[in-house]
Protein backbone atom coordinates (compact mmCIF):
# COMPACT_ATOMS: atom_id res chain seq x y z
CA UNK A 1 0.00 0.00 0.00
CA UNK A 2 1.71 3.08 -0.99
CA UNK A 3 1.76 6.31 1.54
CA UNK A 4 -1.25 9.15 1.28
CA UNK A 5 0.11 12.78 -0.36
CA UNK A 6 -0.57 13.91 3.07
CA UNK A 7 1.83 11.50 5.13
CA UNK A 8 4.72 11.92 1.78
CA UNK A 9 4.11 16.01 2.56
CA UNK A 10 4.91 15.28 6.45
CA UNK A 11 7.91 13.24 5.68
CA UNK A 12 9.32 16.04 3.41
CA UNK A 13 8.87 18.16 6.06
CA UNK A 14 10.70 16.28 8.58
CA UNK A 15 13.26 15.47 5.98
CA UNK A 16 14.21 19.14 5.31
CA UNK A 17 14.20 19.61 8.63
CA UNK A 18 17.05 16.77 9.62
CA UNK A 19 18.74 18.02 6.04
CA UNK A 20 19.17 21.95 7.72
CA UNK A 21 20.28 20.34 11.14
CA UNK A 22 23.06 18.66 9.09
CA UNK A 23 23.80 21.23 6.92
CA UNK A 24 23.90 23.79 9.56
CA UNK A 25 26.33 21.25 11.76
CA UNK A 26 28.23 20.89 8.42
CA UNK A 27 28.66 24.36 7.48
CA UNK A 28 30.06 25.12 11.38
CA UNK A 29 32.57 22.78 11.13
CA UNK A 30 33.48 23.68 7.01
CA UNK A 31 33.77 27.53 8.65
CA UNK A 32 36.19 27.05 11.31
CA UNK A 33 38.68 24.71 8.89
CA UNK A 34 38.18 27.96 6.42
CA UNK A 35 39.44 30.18 9.52
CA UNK A 36 42.18 28.00 10.60
CA UNK A 37 43.89 27.75 6.90
CA UNK A 38 43.27 31.40 6.51
CA UNK A 39 45.10 32.45 10.03
CA UNK A 40 47.51 29.78 9.20
CA UNK A 41 49.00 30.57 5.37
CA UNK A 42 47.88 34.61 6.68
CA UNK A 43 45.48 34.96 3.67
CA UNK A 44 44.29 38.51 3.18
CA UNK A 45 40.80 39.27 3.07
CA UNK A 46 41.32 41.35 -0.79
CA UNK A 47 42.85 37.93 -1.60
CA UNK A 48 39.91 35.57 -0.62
CA UNK A 49 37.25 38.02 -2.01
CA UNK A 50 39.49 37.95 -5.28
CA UNK A 51 39.38 33.95 -5.81
CA UNK A 52 35.27 33.64 -4.00
CA UNK A 53 34.24 36.44 -6.35
CA UNK A 54 36.13 35.00 -9.73
CA UNK A 55 33.32 34.50 -12.33
CA UNK A 56 33.77 32.99 -15.99
CA UNK A 57 36.30 34.23 -18.36
CA UNK A 58 33.48 36.44 -20.10
CA UNK A 59 33.76 39.06 -17.11
CA UNK A 60 33.28 42.78 -18.92
CA UNK A 61 34.13 44.66 -15.58
CA UNK A 62 36.97 44.65 -13.07
CA UNK A 63 36.83 46.62 -9.30
CA UNK A 64 40.30 47.92 -9.38
CA UNK A 65 39.69 47.74 -5.42
CA UNK A 66 39.14 43.97 -4.53
CA UNK A 67 39.66 42.49 -8.25
CA UNK A 68 36.16 41.53 -8.20
CA UNK A 69 34.42 41.12 -11.53
CA UNK A 70 31.17 41.40 -13.09
CA UNK A 71 30.01 40.28 -16.58
CA UNK A 72 27.44 42.85 -17.36
CA UNK A 73 24.23 40.80 -17.30
CA UNK A 74 21.99 41.09 -14.17
CA UNK A 75 21.63 43.64 -11.44
CA UNK A 76 25.06 45.85 -11.10
CA UNK A 77 27.16 45.25 -8.11
CA UNK A 78 27.03 47.92 -5.74
CA UNK A 79 30.60 48.71 -6.76
CA UNK A 80 29.47 49.89 -9.85
CA UNK A 81 26.49 51.60 -9.23
CA UNK A 82 25.76 54.99 -10.17
CA UNK A 83 29.46 55.02 -11.93
CA UNK A 84 30.93 55.37 -15.12
CA UNK A 85 30.87 51.68 -16.20
CA UNK A 86 33.67 52.43 -19.11
CA UNK A 87 36.06 53.34 -16.69
CA UNK A 88 35.74 49.78 -15.13
CA UNK A 89 35.94 47.82 -18.22
CA UNK A 90 38.48 45.04 -18.78
CA UNK A 91 40.59 45.00 -21.86
CA UNK A 92 42.60 42.56 -23.29
CA UNK A 93 46.16 44.19 -21.41
CA UNK A 94 43.86 43.84 -18.09
CA UNK A 95 43.46 40.22 -18.76
CA UNK A 96 46.75 39.68 -20.17
CA UNK A 97 48.08 41.56 -16.49
CA UNK A 98 45.12 39.52 -14.34
CA UNK A 99 46.15 36.26 -15.87
CA UNK A 100 49.97 36.97 -14.98
CA UNK A 101 49.19 38.06 -11.17
CA UNK A 102 46.86 35.01 -10.63
CA UNK A 103 49.54 32.56 -12.21
CA UNK A 104 52.47 34.59 -9.73
CA UNK A 105 50.22 34.22 -6.63
CA UNK A 106 50.65 30.55 -6.35
CA UNK A 107 53.97 30.68 -5.99
CA UNK A 108 54.74 32.11 -2.80
CA UNK A 109 57.48 30.40 -0.56
CA UNK A 110 56.86 28.41 2.63
CA UNK A 111 59.20 29.79 5.24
Amino acid sequence: MSASLSELLARRKELQAQIEVARQAELSTALGEIARIVEQYGIKRAQLLTVLTRKSKDAKYRDPVTGTTWSGRGRAPAWLAHKDRREFLITRQDAASASAVDASAGEHQVA
